[in-house]
């Protein structure tokens, strides 16, 4: 799978997943009408395979490919939009929505043998959230996790939260290791050999490079997976990975962010080709806690500067080049808003009006991960940029320092990326983007603070809408980030693979929901 945009730093990738849909063999299966067998490789942007341990993780965004069909998951995302159960069996919020329970299905077993029950959830639950992991905002509001029966778990929340079921889809908790073998075989040598009980199993790891699984000949429901086992390779350049495609070395690639090649591969008769509205916003994030942007007389300048019909026709132009959007969220978000009061718009004599203020001098530094995509994005903002005698200084990185740098608040502007399915659910969320708290926050700003966090016991429907609609407006009003256009996303496949379905992910982006455990070649 291919990543359009680095999640979270310049927006987001398409998450190939969900073991779900288990429960036995289709009608299709059971009369022979599946051919079983194969390979089927999916190559990953810019990931580098080290730990597989879902607690030492990178960011769930781009692991999910892999970890879905290693571990299994809990709760998964339908075509329709709901969540739906895996491995989970029930679950339900109460207490005012400060409690989480939900069960697990019987008989499950990791591939050591030993039981996927309550107490290997519980345990994997608290290991995740301990050591910090990415997923952390999502799950800001838990105070315990417990198993209260063989198969029962339950979550206490320090304040309600309707959408932690949401929270779980392609996230660190989802996927659930076994405690034994963690606990035997120690930190390094679980996450070269990591054991789970999805639908396939670790062959080999090249570490940088490469992730084979095998079918795991024990997965629970019988006769599943159909495939013989899966290949994830890492790469960078999209047309490299459509040339894969091409000659069959690949089967499946996502997110691919050069227009050019989606629309040719819209035209050959030898792929698969969805398209799905983008609930993402790429934008320009704004550090407000550091100079020069902690004066807004800056971040105004900025915002004025930038030409967003110019900077989506460099960089997502032609076919499905998605819209251009004034909020945290793009159109296949639930609360996406076309028009928010306080979007300021192009106006570049009032950004030379606004420098000349600041003594004619502002300057600051960008950053962006070090892809052909993300350079060709931090150009076109810098050459837009000194239009209106904005100097920008342009620094490329390899993802790891870039996250750590933004987990650090040591940058100044970084292009990246807001929004979901749900404002309030994934690395994208607007309590990791914009609460004092966050870890990749540009803000620190209690006023923020306190209509986030309101949002979180809301029902769906107008209000919590208003409640989100006054969030946009209070960010572009406040120009803590200058928003661009919503690209969508992207999904091509060898047209001889079976099992594809479009899904949104929750956890920041349109994914192309896959049950791994019965995909297959068409026969």
């Amino acid at each position: 799978m291919r990543k359009k945009w680095i999640a979270p730093l310049l927006g987001i990738s398409l998450v190939l997943g969900s073991v779900g849909w288990a429960g036995g063999l289709s009608a299709q299966a059971q009369s022979g009408g599946i051919k079983r067998g194969g390979m089927v490789t999916t190559e990953l942007q810019n990931l580098v395979f080290g730990d597989v341990d879902p607690a030492y993780g990178q960011e769930p965004l781009w692991e999910a490919d892999f970890m879905e069909p290693l571990f299994g998951e809990l709760f998964t995302m339908l075509p329709n939009g709901k969540v739906g159960l895996s491995f989970a069996n029930s679950a339900k919020l109460s207490n005012g929505n400060k409690t989480f329970t939900f069960t697990i299905k019987p008989g499950i077993k990791f591939t050591d043998g030993t039981s996927y029950n309550a107490q290997a959830v519980a345990y994997n639950i608290t290991r995740d959230l301990s050591l910090a992991c990415i997923c952390a905002p999502d799950f800001a509001y838990v105070k315990s996790v417990k198993a209260v029966g063989p198969l029962t778990v339950q979550i206490q929340m320090k304040q309600p939260d309707s959408v932690i079921e949401e929270a779980f889809v392609d996230s660190t908790p989802d996927w659930i290791a076994s405690p034994t073998a963690i606990q035997k075989m120690g930190k390094t040598a679980f996450g070269e050999h990591p054991v789970g009980a999805g639908p396939f199993e670790v062959q080999s790891i090249t570490p940088g490079s490469k992730v084979i699984l095998k079918a795991n000949p024990h997965y629970y429901v019988k006769g599943e997976p159909y495939l013989s086992g899966l290949t994830f390779t890492t790469g960078a350049v999209d047309q490299s990975a459509y040339s894969g495609l091409q000659s069959g070395t690949e089967q499946i690639v996502a997110g691919i962010g050069t227009t050019s090649i989606v629309n040719q591969a819209l035209s050959s008769k030898q792929f698969n080709v969805k398209l799905l509205p983008g609930p993402i916003a790429s934008s320009l994030e704004l550090n407000s806690f550091k100079p020069p942007f902690n004066n807004i007389v800056a971040r105004e300048a900025v915002a004025y500067a930038l030409n967003p019909v110019q900077l989506k026709a460099i960089n997502s132009p032609g076919q499905g080049g998605g819209p251009l959007v004034q909020d945290t969220q793009g159109p296949g978000g639930q609360f996406f808003e076309k028009t928010v009061p306080g979007y300021r718009g192009f106006n570049l004599a009032k950004a030379k009006q606004l420098v000349h203020q600041l003594g004619g001098n502002l300057s600051f530094t960008l950053d962006a991960i070090n892809t052909p995509a993300s350079v060709t994005e931090i150009t076109s903002i810098q050459a837009e940029l000194a239009k209106a005698g904005i100097q920008v200084k342009l620094v490329e990185e390899q993802l790891p320092l870039e996250m750590k740098q933004l987990g650090a608040g040591t940058w100044q502007a970084v292009t990246s990326a807001q929004g979901g399915l749900d404002p309030d659910v994934g690395s994208l969320n607007l309590y990791s983007r914009f609460s004092s708290p966050g870890y990749y926050t540009c803000c620190k700003d209690k006023t923020l603070d306190s209509m986030i966090t309101k949002t979180y016991d809301m029902a769906n429907g107008p209000a919590r809408q208003k409640a989100f609609d006054q969030i946009y407006s209070y960010i572009d009003q406040k120009a803590y980030i200058v928003p661009f256009y919503a690209a969508p996303e992207n999904i091509i496949a060898d047209k001889n693979l079976a099992g594809l379905t479009a899904a949104p992910n929750p956890n920041g982006s349109v994914a192309i929901t896959i049950p791994w455990a019965t995909l297959h070649y068409a026969g």
